[in-house]
């Protein structure tokens, strides 16, 4: 559904660029290869021996939108669950939502402030997670699928507003390695709107979204 540019199955060619969880914000990560991954009723997913995965670009969303299908229940008036940036809005069809896109290089400048219904919206950015290895080269924590290196494309963040927040996770994700040509074609291929933020600063929405952005 990404065209390959999510694989969540890169733990091993991060850790050997130099990502290390005590350098970094990271707190988990699979110690041990996963051959079997079974999310019910009947899906399964086979992983060759060696891969791990690394749930950090995908596990996050997922958990916001289990506590928000607790939550909904209890909450008629709407409810927000925060899970480290990923956000999932529970709230009546009509109710509309501000949500503040933060500029990647300095957290305290809103860029958007676009207003959302009930969906999922989660942030991916190759600003944050940076390092430096043993020969001097700067990498990031957003690896090509097709290279296994740090993604060099024409953009720096995305904010993707999707019916999930999983999947809003994996999109922006998706997105940001992809670049601004094959990025635009996801969200219109899966009809989902987002805020890019380009390697020049310029931020841009695509799709049916709703707001202001900051020039």
């Amino acid at each position: 559904r990404t065209s390959g540019f999510f694989n969540p199955c890169l733990l091993q060619e991060l850790d050997a660029l130099g990502y290390r969880p005590e350098a970094n914000d990271r707190s988990t990560r699979a110690e041990e290869p996963l051959i079997d991954v079974f999310h019910p009723p009947a899906n399964v997913a086979a992983l060759q021996d060696g891969n791990l995965l690394d749930p950090g670009g995908i596990g996050k969303g997922y958990a916001a939108d289990l506590v928000a299908s607790a939550l909904s229940p209890e909450c008629p008036n709407g409810a927000i669950v925060n899970l480290g940036g990923d956000l999932r809005v529970v709230a009546p069809e009509t109710t509309k939502t501000h949500v503040e896109v933060l500029d990647p290089w300095d957290r305290s400048e809103v860029i958007a402030d676009v207003r959302v219904g009930p969906c999922g919206v989660a942030t991916s950015t190759s600003v944050h997670r940076r390092w430096t290895d043993s020969d001097g080269i700067e990498r990031h924590h957003l690896l090509d699928p097709t290279t296994h290196l740090p993604a060099a494309s024409d953009l720096v963040a995305a904010t993707v507003i999707a019916g999930e927040t999983w999947w809003a996770e994996a999109l922006a994700k998706a997105v940001v390695i992809a670049g601004s040509g094959t990025g635009r074609q996801l969200l219109d291929t899966h009809n989902v709107a987002a805020v890019l933020v380009s390697v020049d600063g310029s931020v841009t929405s695509v799709g049916a979204c709703e707001g202001s952005l900051s020039t």
